[in-house]
C-alpha cells in the first residue's frame, strides 16, 4: 500500500491507523519497522515520502516507557538506513530535508 501512495490524506490516515493498531503489539510494530526499512532501501528518493510520513507519526505519538523504546527503535532504524545509503546523493538530500523537518516539528527529536 505504501509503495503506491504519496503524502496525501489517504496515506496520512493509513499511517495513523497502522500506528494506532500496532503500537502495543511488538511483532506488528517490528513488521512496520521492516516495511520502513525495505521501503527506504528499495525505493528511489522520489518514493520516500510515504515512509517518511510513517516515521513522522511514529515519532510524534506520545506515550510512556514503552513508547520511548519505540521512539529509540525508530530513530535508530532511520539513522542506520541513512548510514547504509550515504553514497546516494539524492537519497541523503531527501533524508536530511526530512530530518530537519522532523527536528522542527517533533520536539522530542531535537
Amino acid at each position: 500500500m505504501f509503495m503506491f501512495g504519496s503524502k496525501n490524506k489517504a496515506i496520512i490516515a493509513l499511517c495513523k491507523s497502522y500506528i494506532h493498531f500496532t503500537w502495543y503489539d511488538k511483532d506488528e510494530f517490528e513488521a512496520i519497522l521492516n516495511v520502513i526499512k525495505l521501503g527506504m532501501t528499495e525505493n528511489d528518493h522520489l518514493d520516500l515520502k510515504q515512509f517518511f510520513c510513517l516515521v513522522w507519526f511514529i515519532l510524534k505519538n506520545p506515550g510512556g516507557e514503552k513508547a520511548e523504546n519505540r521512539f529509540e527503535q525508530t530513530i535508530t532504524l532511520f539513522l542506520d538506513i541513512m548510514l547504509n545509503n550515504q553514497v546516494y546523493y539524492k537519497f541523503m538530500e531527501a533524508c536530511y530535508e526530512f530530518l530537519f523537518k522532523l527536528c522542527a516539528g517533533v520536539p522530542t527529536v531535537f
